[in-house]
């Protein structure tokens, strides 16, 4: 649930992971708490090899996807992570916004 995830974030977040390079996190009941959580961990210099994070038939609605669409667009996450959260109480317009920040974001520069 939200609560795992929020120390997995944690431990992610302060470099306890840098090799891990998926996270399938389905059907684990992940809520907007622990998605959170996770999307400000994927912005940390420390998750430089994380590829690809699996969210999908948990409990994650709009307002937790909008702000993951929103550090991807803004540059927040790695170029080219893949993130999924599909079957979650989310609309159908806050996951397209998502899948189109991230496109958009591994086309940007990385910083040199």
């Amino acid at each position: 649930g939200s609560a795992g995830v929020t120390a997995l974030a944690g431990t992610l977040g302060s470099g306890g992971m840098r090799c891990l390079q998926a996270l399938a996190l389905d059907s684990n009941a992940v809520g907007d708490a622990g998605a959170t959580a996770l999307f400000s961990a994927l912005g940390t210099s420390y998750a430089t090899e994380l590829a690809t994070v699996n969210l999908n038939n948990n409990e994650i609605a709009d307002a937790a996807v909008v702000a993951l669409a929103g550090a991807a667009a803004g540059g927040a996450l790695r170029r080219g992570v893949k993130i999924t959260v599909e079957a979650n109480p989310a609309s159908k317009t806050s996951r397209k916004a998502l899948k189109k920040a991230l496109k958009k974001a591994s086309r940007l520069k990385a910083p040199s």
